[in-house]
Order: C-alpha cells, then structure tokens, then sequence
C-alpha cells in the first residue's frame, strides 16, 4: 500500500529560495525510471554508468558500507605510495550516511519494503553484477553484499539467483 502524500522541502541557492513540493507515489517513480529533475543523485542509475563500459573493462567497486576498507584497497592497486588517510573509528568523519541525522527512520512495513525491492529489482541485478566484476573486492567481499541483498530483498534474492561468481 502506497499512501497518498507528499513530501515538502526549501531549495536554497544563494540568496533564492523556493518551496518544492513533490507527490510521493509520482516521486517514487520518477526515481525509478531515472525522471525526476528534484532529487538529482538519483537520476543516474547503475546501468546508466555500465552502458558506455565495455566488458573487458576493469571496475572497483566502494561499497558505502565499508567505504574505507574499498578505499584504500583501490588506492593500492592504483599503485598508491603514500597511506590513504582513514578517519579514526566511530568519528563523524568516519560516519557515512549516519542514520541519526536521517529525518526518516526505519518506518517501512515488510509490505512496504518488498514493494520497493520489486520496484528496484533490476538495479539489485544490475549492483550484484558490478560487486562481481569489481577486481578490488574479495570472494568474501562480495558475499558481504550479497548478504545485505538477501537480508533487506530476500525474494529478489532469490528470484535473481544471487550468488558471487567471482574467481
């Protein structure tokens, strides 16, 4: 059940500012089809940066959830010389994406959450294909992801057949 609201927010840039209210259920697929000109990082979706990408090309992969790790693995097989500076544990530095600043929280119903796994299937597909040809993830990095897929879309998971082909 998709209920009929909206979501409101101030647009500021400069010294302009303007009100921008959006429809929810229009909002959401906007941001599924790749349309909608308000929420601009949205727009772009994995497949959109593969398309261009020939297969034979190398891809790293910095998952947000271990954002640190994958960036100083990529750093070193980019041939770094110097150590990447990591924030210290715990530091709002080292916070990505901290759920504590979030106005929204976990609010979504198990009906809610499987109606948005449907609706992101094909970007699940697309994500697992791309962890997989990641040449800076591990076997083990890539069954990490695979479990955080299987944990929030357990029926995409295994609609999709998700399991790590790397080698």
């Amino acid at each position: 059940v998709i209920y009929n609201t909206t979501i409101s927010w101030t647009k500021k840039k400069g010294s302009h500012q303007r009100d921008i209210s959006l429809d929810c259920v229009q909002l959401c697929r906007d941001i599924a089809t790749g349309k909608t000109d308000n929420i601009h990082h949205v727009r772009w979706n994995y497949q959109s940066f593969l398309n261009d990408l020939s297969p034979e090309k190398e891809v790293f992969a910095i998952r947000t959830t271990h954002l640190w790790n994958d960036w100083v693995t990529v750093n070193n097989i980019l041939g770094s010389t110097e150590d990447v500076s990591v924030p210290e544990k715990g530091t709002e530095e080292d916070t990505v994406n901290a759920r504590r600043s979030l106005p929204v929280r976990n609010n979504l119903t198990p009906e809610g959450r499987e109606i948005l796994c449907q609706l992101l299937r094909e970007e699940i597909r697309v994500y697992v294909s791309m962890l997989n040809r990641a040449v800076n993830l591990s076997d083990d990095d890539v069954q990490s992801s695979l479990d955080g897929v299987k944990n929030n879309c357990p029926l995409v998971y295994e609609s999709l057949s998700l399991v790590s082909s790397k080698h």
